[in-house]
């Protein structure tokens, strides 16, 4: 039985659907060029296609290459693939993370995946 509990960054004032932190993080890559949020919007669209579509095989190693395991819920996945994007931003990572998208752009999208997945 918990008589209390103490949070080091609580939420004190609740916002239901709060999009205002996904136009900062977006706010935030795009000072580094159109083409960084465009790149994770290109990867994630990539990411989400592979384990929501038919393609078992796809879903797996899409899993597989970012270190999840493979029975792991799609919406749970999506929401720990976004993190790495959204922490990259919000703890003063956001010129390496582009620079690493930038360094990234022509090779193939499991390629990228494993960068992204050393990134993180």
């Amino acid at each position: 039985m918990a008589i209390g509990s103490w949070s080091s960054s609580g939420v004190v004032y609740p916002i239901k659907d709060f999009q205002m932190f996904d136009q900062q993080i977006y706010d935030s890559t795009i000072k580094s060029g159109d083409w960084c949020p465009k790149a994770i919007q290109d990867i994630f669209s990539y990411v989400d296609a592979g384990i929501t579509g038919d393609d078992a095989d796809k879903r797996e190693e899409i899993m597989t290459t970012m270190g999840a395991w493979a029975g792991m819920d799609n919406g749970d996945f999506e929401f720990y693939f976004a993190d790495i994007f959204v922490e990259s931003v919000q703890y003063g990572n956001r010129t390496g993370l582009c620079n690493m998208l930038l360094d990234v752009k022509d090779l193939d999208e499991t390629q990228q995946l494993q960068a992204i997945y050393v990134q993180a």
